[in-house]
């Protein structure tokens, strides 16, 4: 983290809070106001966020590639296992 003080137990906390409050900032000056604040005081460590949040989004692409029977498995044996069964020939 590059902010002093921000764990990422806290930096954690703020995201749940802000994720929470969120949907409620059209409705709620109070809730537009604490996301307000809540954005700031993650300003400073929004890029490890960030990074961090690509990270798992990769990580979880690549474990439902290569998971038995995924698209990578579908796709290296010419097409979905459930789907059609047209394949090109090679004598053509």
């Amino acid at each position: 983290m590059t902010a002093p003080g921000m764990t990422p137990e806290k930096v954690a906390d703020k995201l749940r809070v802000l994720a929470a409050l969120a949907p409620l900032v059209a409705e709620s000056p109070t809730a537009a106001k604490v996301c307000g604040e809540l954005a700031r005081e993650l300003r400073p460590v929004m890029p490890t966020v960030m990074r961090a949040l690509v990270f798992l989004a990769l990580a979880d692409t690549v474990a439902t590639l290569t998971k038995p029977g995924g698209l990578l498995e579908d796709f290296l044996k010419g097409g979905p296992s459930t789907g059609s069964t047209t394949k090109t020939s090679d004598t053509e």
